[in-house]
């Protein structure tokens, strides 16, 4: 059995502790020169009448986004369940099916 879902998630939680420490410094430093900035009259409501908010904004964009992960998960899982395992490895490339020592397979 091979080890390797366990490395991917100790790297995954390495980069991601790494990913959220970064991220709270900068918004850090954001709330500072905030708070260093004289209040603006500047509002979060978009500037037109009709057009979306920032979080609208947000939070379309980031189901779209975990709807096209999910979907692609579930091709990919599909696609190696339809692999055959000891099949001879090959690839694709300009729509031909090439052997892997191919100059052409990219």
């Amino acid at each position: 059995m091979s080890n390797y879902g366990r490395l991917a998630a100790e790297s995954s939680d390495r980069y991601f502790a790494a990913l959220d420490a970064a991220q709270e410094n900068f918004l850090k430093s954001c709330a500072t020169f905030a708070a260093s900035v004289p209040a603006s009259s500047i509002s979060s409501q978009p500037a037109m009448p009709g057009l979306p908010t920032a979080p609208e904004v947000i939070d379309a964009t980031f189901a779209f986004a975990q709807k096209l992960l999910n979907q692609q998960q579930s091709f990919m899982q599909k696609l190696v369940a339809t692999t055959p395992g000891d099949a001879p490895a090959s690839a694709v490339a300009f729509g031909k099916v090439v052997g892997t020592k191919s100059k052409n397979a990219n």
